[in-house]
This record gives structure tokens, C-alpha cells and sequence, in this order.
């Protein structure tokens, strides 16, 4: 949410800069607007589909905003697990747990249901090339629109300068075509570079994030399985992720009282001492 605003105040100088020249309305052309946005929202549309369109701008909204589970809260609620799997020899899934996402929930619900383990692999990782899969579609939108949005500048550049050629004997014609001719392209460069380029590589990043749970989702649920020491589940999980967002065996043992374990489940499931992490 930061960056987002970062990038609204920037853009708002950026136009704003467009004053010192004294002449800021020739920049403001509703028909070269109309002609980059008209023209790119249809390419867009033919290429990538409406559905596909409207998916890629749900999946940016969301990549601006917080993430709805992190790496460390995934970790965590896998040590609950664990730890309430070797206590009492079954799992709970709270459907009030926010940390319970729908992927989450339904991969615990493999352990719930026997499957057998090789199954469990083969179904998480073809949700997690699914989700790969759908990332991939959502960025190629956006990188659509950033290569059509300055062909359609150029495109109403020359517009422009077929009515500037065509109204040579006609003040108010070439006073009205030069903007568009002008101002088009310029309209096309800066959405493909403000908007359209960045929105993709914000959606490769939340992309990537999203795998990185998928794949969180896919290991931990195959070690529950096997009923695991929750200390040496916590330094699986962790090696997959960013040591930013590893789990600290503070936060293990938190997890642990939290369940209200004795102390010899304690001794054998998660350090006495509080580290700074597993990594």
C-alpha cells in the first residue's frame, strides 16, 4: 500500500511538472487519450479475452494491497498442527483461523481423509503448476497492454498528421490536429511505463509469493503426514522461504504454550531458549 501511494504521488508531480511550460493544456487531449485507451482495451480484449482482462486487474488490485497469509504465518499454523497432532492425534481446522486459507484447509483435509502420500504430492503439485500457470496468464495481460498502448500513440500520432496534411489551408483543422499528433505518443509511452509495465512486475512478485506458500502448503502437509518432530518441521519450512519471513523458535515455543503443552512435550518439540531463527 505504500509503494502505491509512493507511485500516486509521483505520478501526480509528474503531471504537475507539465505546468512550468505555461502551456500545460496542449498536454491534455481527450481525443489522443481516447485513441490509446480505446485502442489498447480492444488488442487487449481479442488477444487475452474479457475474463482473462478483469482477473488481471482483481490480481493487481490485490498485489498492491497486503497479502491475505504470509510465509511465517503459514509456517506457524503448520507447527500448531504438529504439535496438536502429536498431543492428541488429530488435527482441528477452525474455520474462524484466518491463517486456514482455502489451499491450506484443503490440503490438511488430504491427511483427514488417508490419503496415501504420493497422492497428496501429485494433487499440491499440480495445484502449485496451476497457480504458476494462472500468475503467468495475469502478467502476459499486462505486458500485452505495455508493448499495444505505444502503438496506439503512434497510431494517433500519424491519425494526427493525416488531419494536419488534409487541413494545411485551415487554421483551426492544424491547431487541432497538432496536439493529437503530438500528444498521443506521448500518452502511449507513459501508461505502457507507468502503469502497464509496473502493474506486471508487481504481479510477477505476488506470483512468485504465491508459490512460495504453494510450495510451503506442499511440504509441510507431506512431513504432517509422517507426524514430525515439530522443531525439525519448523527447519524444513524455513529453508524454503526468505530468512526475512522464517518462523523464530521464540515464536515456535509461543505456539507451543499456546497449546498448553507439558513440559516434556515441550523439551521434545521446541527449544527452551528462544533464538533469533531457525535459518
Amino acid at each position: 500500500m505504500h509503494s502505491l501511494i509512493g507511485a500516486l504521488i509521483c505520478f501526480a508531480v509528474f503531471v504537475a511538472s507539465f505546468l512550468f511550460t505555461g502551456q500545460a493544456g496542449v498536454y491534455f487531449n481527450l481525443v489522443a487519450f481516447l485513441v490509446v485507451v480505446s485502442g489498447t482495451a480492444g488488442s487487449i480484449l481479442l488477444s487475452c479475452g474479457r475474463e482473462a482482462a478483469i482477473e488481471a486487474f482483481r490480481a493487481a488490485r490485490a498485489a498492491y494491497g497486503r497479502p491475505a497469509v504470509s510465509p511465517r504465518e503459514i509456517i506457524a499454523a503448520f507447527i500448531r498442527q504438529a504439535l496438536r497432532l502429536k498431543r492428541y492425534d488429530c488435527l482441528r481446522l477452525d474455520p474462524d483461523d484466518p491463517t486456514l486459507t482455502p489451499a491450506l484447509r484443503g490440503a490438511l483435509e488430504l491427511i483427514e481423509d488417508n490419503y496415501r502420500v504420493s497422492e497428496m504430492r501429485e494433487i499440491l503439485s499440480a495445484e502449485l503448476h496451476q497457480a504458476a500457470a494462472r500468475g503467468e496468464a495475469r502478467e502476459r495481460v499486462f505486458r500485452s497492454m505495455a508493448a499495444y498502448a505505444p502503438a496506439y500513440g503512434v497510431a494517433g500520432s500519424v491519425t494526427g498528421l493525416i488531419a494536419l496534411l488534409l487541413g494545411l489551408g485551415d487554421t483551426a483543422v492544424i491547431l487541432k490536429s497538432i496536439p493529437v499528433a503530438l500528444v498521443s505518443t506521448l500518452y502511449g509511452v507513459v501508461a505502457a511505463n507507468f502503469f502497464f509495465m509496473p502493474a506486471a512486475e508487481k504481479v510477477r512478485q505476488a506470483t512468485e509469493q504465491e508459490l512460495v506458500i504453494h510450495a510451503l502448503i506442499l511440504e509441510g502437509t507431506l512431513a504432517l503426514s509422517r507426524k514430525p518432530n515439530a522443531r525439525r518441521l519448523a527447519r524444513r519450512l524455513n529453508s524454503l522461504v526468505d530468512p526475512a519471513e522464517r518462523m523464530s523458535e521464540e515464536a515456535a515455543l509461543k505456539a507451543a504454550r499456546s497449546l498448553k503443552l507439558g513440559p516434556l512435550e515441550l523439551a521434545e518439540d521446541v527449544p527452551a531458549e528462544p533464538a533469533q531463527s531457525l535459518g
